[in-house]
């Protein structure tokens, strides 16, 4: 089946962590994803589905839950960062993935949309681009400014970055990144007539 096929790609993909840490959760992150969808797609209108879905539920409200006290608290569990494999394989094979299953199945059982957050989606890449040079020029004001890095931990700091972030995120996808799809659709679109005709 493809979520198993998808679910070894995943796993296999664990082995790249030590040559490319961020393309083996690339890869994680995708086929996860198609894990995730061959379970949904299993559990659809199943007689167990509302029990799953509300049993998912708790368990990745849970997990964040306890993540963010962890993170309150500076767990040394999540030491390391991006070579603590111990906290990456639970956020990437499990957390991450069952919470987009749990509002996947939540969504049909519930009659909800969560469609509001493909906001996210939508803004993702135009995000992505624009924190490198977010933080560059943090950095540089740190320097001037005689900031040191326990400024930058603060939760109201992280709170502020992300809010100015995402609304540049959304202002570069609603007046750029929009604009220019559509016009190179339409670009395409009339080059395709025009070899029709």
């Amino acid at each position: 089946k493809a979520g198993v096929q998808s679910f070894v790609v995943a796993i296999a993909a664990f082995a790249i962590f030590w040559s490319g840490e961020h393309l083996a959760r690339g890869v994680i992150g995708f086929f996860m994803g198609g894990t995730m969808f061959a379970c949904w797609q299993a559990l659809r209108g199943s007689a167990r589905e509302a029990l799953v879905a509300r049993i998912l539920g708790i368990v990745v409200i849970a997990g964040w839950v306890v993540l963010a006290v962890m993170l309150y608290d500076n767990s040394p569990l999540l030491a390391g960062t991006e070579t603590n494999l111990l906290f990456l394989t639970a956020f990437d094979y499990v957390l991450c993935p069952l919470t987009i299953l749990a509002l996947a199945l939540r969504e049909r059982v519930s009659g909800r949309s969560y469609k509001w957050l493909g906001f996210l989606g939508d803004i993702s890449y135009s995000t992505y681009l624009i924190h490198f040079p977010m933080q560059l020029a943090l950095a540089l004001i740190a320097a001037r400014l005689a900031l040191t890095p326990d400024f930058f931990m603060q939760g109201w700091v992280m709170i502020a970055f992300y809010a100015v972030l995402i609304t540049l995120g959304a202002t570069s996808y609603r007046y750029f990144e929009r604009p220019m799809q559509h016009w190179i659709r339409r670009r395409r679109s009339e080059a395709v007539v025009a070899v029709v005709d």
